[in-house]
């Protein structure tokens, strides 16, 4: 017969199990995570624009410690265009204050401009 005890023991064990991968996911995202944290890394990368060419095909303007990339992506591999040069980039011109969820899908899509 199963009495009360065996209750309580299999509720003990499934609240440790808990509380062990809860404290397991909290590590991992904290140090594998490191290497997307902008703000702590010491190499500053920010996507500036990307452009759908083709489904599943991107035209994205990177800038990396200064320094601006076109770059050809796909969802296989990315691809170096050009290093551009002489680039006078104002990130508050391309703020997208007012912007709605639907205007980025519409953009993304290929659908507008």
């Amino acid at each position: 017969m199963v009495g009360i005890w065996d209750f309580v023991n299999v509720f003990l064990v499934l609240g440790v199990m808990i509380l062990v991968f809860y404290f397991s996911m909290k590590l991992l995202k904290k140090y594998m995570g490191q290497s997307y944290n902008t703000k702590n890394s010491p190499v500053a990368i920010e996507i500036i624009h990307s452009k759908v060419i083709l489904p599943k095909k991107y035209l994205s303007v990177v800038k990396v410690n200064n320094e601006f990339y076109l770059l050809g992506i796909s969802d296989q591999n990315i691809n170096l265009i050009e290093k551009m040069k002489d680039i006078d980039y104002n990130p508050s011109e391309t703020e997208n204050k007012g912007r709605t969820f639907f205007s980025y899908f519409k953009e993304n899509m290929g659908m507008s401009k």
